[in-house]
This record gives structure tokens, sequence and C-alpha cells, in this order.
């Protein structure tokens, strides 16, 4: 977990709005099939007012 830390500690880029970063506050699904081998990647785009 990395949101305790400072914002210039983290090394795999920008954060995201705490809402994303708790499964259960999200609001976020996905269906992975069971034979999936390819990587997902998750895009969060910017709110209007920043977040």
């Amino acid at each position: 977990m990395t949101e305790d830390l400072a914002k210039e500690a983290h090394t795999h880029g920008n954060t995201v709005p705490r809402r994303y970063a708790d499964y259960y506050t999200s609001g976020l699904e996905i269906e992975i099939p069971q034979d999936q081998t390819k990587p997902i990647e998750i895009v969060i785009a910017q709110d209007s007012d920043g977040q």
C-alpha cells in the first residue's frame, strides 16, 4: 500500500483519488475470463474539477 507515503516517495506515477484506491468505495467492476493471459490496465480520467 502506498497511500501513506509522501507523494514524492511514489515511484509508480500519479496517484488516484482515494475513492478509487479502495475497492469497497471505487464503484469499479471488472470480469476477467478464466483463460485471461494479457495484462489489464485500468485508466481513470480526471473529472473537470481535477479529481
